[in-house]
């Protein structure tokens, strides 16, 4: 095919297949996700239990956001291929469970491709759960768009929110916890306190206020079931067995 090309575009071809490709030619990372060698694994392989698991060295920090989110990609057109069996054939189909820290640096937005805020309900009836983690709602506004952002995190039905570090994000999620209707009293008087009056009006106002939110203590939540049912708890740290460490107790 590039034979058949006038030299410019060749040129131009090669150019943008180096571009694209580039983050993959480094030999330690073509030994593992661009091998000669036949696969040992298969994205297909979650549905029998595999877990799958990044590591790279932070000199990879280009090639780890270009891997991990061709994984991401992976992993949901894999759980949207559900749908293509019969429906008696997906009773038996287990749990799908995408863990993704720092999702800022994964979340995509291309509305000619798979993008996170327009396949993230659709993955949640194919028996997919998606736990994004990020520094606040707010986090996502620089790479998708402020309203495309909140798309997607509106989709995400559970939420588990610590201190939240700037206004933006505290607002969400004290829009996400629900608000409630409150009285406002006003009371009013005249001179030497004749003539007063006292008017309750009712409003409807954040259950938690935003301000709260962003002064909680360390290691303490609120946590939001999707029937809005919450609870605040403090969240003990844990090692890698679960357990918790002796200087937390």
């Amino acid at each position: 095919f590039l034979s058949a090309q006038a030299a410019e575009q060749k040129e131009g071809l090669v150019g943008t297949l180096k571009v694209m490709l580039g983050f993959f030619t480094h030999p330690d990372i073509a030994e593992i996700f661009c091998s000669d060698e036949p696969n040992t694994i298969d994205i297909q392989d979650v549905d029998k239990g595999r877990v799958f698991c990044t590591a790279m060295p932070q000199t990879f920090q280009t090639e780890r956001r270009y891997i991990n989110t061709y994984i991401k990609l992976l992993f949901y057109t894999h759980a949207m291929m559900r749908f293509d069996k019969p429906k008696s054939a997906r009773k038996g189909e287990n749990l799908l469970i995408a863990l993704m820290d720092e999702f800022q640096a994964l979340a995509t937005a291309s509305e000619d491709g798979i993008s996170d805020h327009n396949v993230i309900d659709r993955l949640r009836a194919a028996n997919c759960c998606l736990i994004l983690g990020m520094q606040s709602d707010a986090s996502l506004f620089p790479v998708l768009g402020k309203e495309t952002a909140q798309v997607l995190t509106l989709n995400c039905r559970s939420r588990i929110a610590f201190r939240q570090p700037d206004p933006e994000g505290a607002e969400a999620v004290a829009q996400f916890i629900a608000k409630v209707e409150k009285k406002k009293v006003s009371k009013s008087s005249g001179f030497m306190g004749a003539n007063s009056s006292k008017t309750v009006n009712k409003e409807w106002d954040y259950e938690v206020q935003p301000g709260e939110l962003m002064k909680m203590p360390d290691a303490t939540a609120w946590i939001v079931h999707p029937s809005k049912k919450k609870i605040k708890m403090r969240i003990p740290a844990m090692d890698g067995a679960g357990k918790i460490p002796d200087w937390w107790k």
